[in-house]
């Protein structure tokens, strides 16, 4: 291990079940709202440990410091987001709170290269390997074809994004 705390993971999904939040616009405002509540907390603790005499130290709050280094730049935040839309969102979001972004999956990166380009915000593309067992000639022709077109796809990516000259690299996720 060369570093034990590597980045945060952030993905904007929503959440099965009666749990809040279960809209993607309700888990954005939760997100935001937790960076928001970090931000608040490192000012006021900065501020007590400056010997401003405005109040209470605040509770210490694990989560909060946790969230404190990616809102100083220290750790960067990893977005998996696939489509072009997801990886708006979150340079979007990465853009408001001055975050440093790193996107996970990133298979439709080539249709935003310009804008990743102009971040310069590094890619992980997410490659699929076949189920340990899995005899790819075994399976049903309609599987093999979409699994060849998808391979096709993420090799075009790729190219895409080494001719704009965006950082990118391979990750086995999930």
């Amino acid at each position: 291990m060369l570093r034990s705390a590597v980045a945060q993971h952030v993905g904007f999904k929503n959440i099965a079940g009666p749990e809040y939040p279960r809209a993607l616009m309700g888990v954005v405002a939760h997100c935001r709202q937790a960076l928001l509540d970090a931000g608040w907390h490192a000012r006021r603790t900065k501020a007590i440990e400056e010997g401003s005499p405005a109040g209470a130290r605040p509770p210490f709050d694990p989560s909060l410091e946790a969230l404190a280094a990616i809102l100083d730049g220290r750790t960067p935040v990893v977005f998996d987001a696939d489509r072009a839309d997801d990886i708006h969102r979150a340079l979007n979001f990465a853009e408001e709170f001055k975050l440093r972004p790193i996107i996970l999956g990133g298979r439709d990166a080539w249709k935003v290269k310009d804008r990743l380009k102009a971040t310069n915000t590094p890619v992980f593309l997410r490659l699929a390997f076949t189920e340990p067992g899995e005899k790819e000639g075994e399976l049903p022709q309609r599987i093999r074809d979409d699994r060849d077109r998808q391979r096709r796809e993420d090799t075009a990516c790729a190219g895409e994004l080494q001719k704009a000259g965006v950082r990118f690299a391979f990750a086995s996720h999930g």
